[in-house]
């Protein structure tokens, strides 16, 4: 392997740096072979040789790494919450009418489930798919899903064009809270996300506790939903089956208002979407026992989902 240098290049053209991997120093702009760029300012900021550990580097559009400080995928987005997403059904809403031309519409809510498209009342089983993608733009915004509609064939002249389905209000369900004024023990916590996620740790909080006061955490699979177990093989669950534990018998003895990690210290493995995170709260012989808790999860809003009406 020969000698490969990264190359720091001012393009006088777009008054800035950008950058590229090359063995000898480029005598033009990377971007655009047009521009004018001023030699004296090129550097080689790394070289990578023989004995060099490769490099590989998530980059804009101008060759400029992105850089995160923390364990999480370079797409995702850091997450506090005390609540799951809401599932909210929306019946026979109407998307649009038919002109013999028109192949694209578009659903009032983006992150949906379930969809069923009907034209004139009819329910179609093919032919038209809901996109509910979100993408990120070159500047690292991200843009939700816009819940397009696409029919292969257009629908006719005058044809309704209707939809029921799921969205979902983020951040809107149950909060994480046991009261023992209102609720029984032991008392079970179901969180829902209208995207794939990762649990990276939790914070929780507690009054009145007892030496057999304890909190679990699982991922759930509902029942009937599909999933792979460990060993790669397509399961259906028969009754909710739990299929990671990470949170064993958490302790809250007395008192801690001001709140402590939740113990889950490492980043899980993706949640798919229809996954559920559950927390089981067990007060044992406490009375008047009070618990909250806030997760600190990696949602990925960058993947494509099509489902097929």
């Amino acid at each position: 392997m020969s000698v490969v240098n990264k190359y720091r290049i001012w393009c006088e053209t777009e008054s800035d740096y950008v950058y590229i991997w090359a063995e000898t120093e480029p005598t033009t702009c990377p971007t655009n072979s047009g521009h004018t760029i001023d030699t004296d300012k090129t550097v080689i900021e790394t070289t990578v040789g023989d004995d060099s550990v490769s490099i590989s580097e998530y980059q804009d559009e101008s060759n400029r790494p992105y850089v995160r400080a923390e364990s999480r995928d370079i797409h995702d987005n850091t997450y506090f919450t005390t609540r799951g997403d809401k599932w909210t059904t929306v019946m026979n809403e109407a998307v649009g009418t038919g002109d013999g031309s028109t192949t694209v519409f578009f659903l009032d809510y983006p992150e949906t489930r379930g969809a069923t498209i009907y034209i004139d009342g009819t329910p179609q089983a093919s032919g038209v798919t809901v996109d509910i993608s979100t993408y990120e733009d070159n500047n690292g915004c991200t843009h939700f899903g816009t819940g397009k509609v696409t029919f292969d064939v257009a629908p006719a002249v005058g044809e309704a064009i209707t939809a029921t389905y799921q969205w979902a209000e983020i951040g809107t369900a149950s909060q994480i809270i046991y009261d023992a004024t209102s609720d029984s023990s032991p008392k079970t916590i179901n969180l829902e996300f209208c995207d794939p996620v990762h649990i990276k740790d939790g914070l929780v909080m507690w009054k009145n506790g007892a030496s057999d006061s304890t909190a679990n955490l699982y991922v759930m699979v509902p029942d009937g939903q599909y999933y792979y177990d460990k060993n790669g093989a397509l399961k259906q669950a028969s009754g909710d089956t739990s299929v990671d534990h990470y949170v064993i018998d958490f302790m809250m003895n007395g008192d801690c208002p001001m709140g402590t990690e939740f113990d889950v210290e490492t980043r899980s493995a993706p949640i798919p979407k229809g996954m559920q995170i559950k927390i089981v709260v067990d007060e044992g012989s406490a009375t008047d026992f009070y618990f909250c808790a806030r997760l600190e999860i990696n949602r990925e809003r960058t993947v494509v989902d099509i489902v097929q009406a």
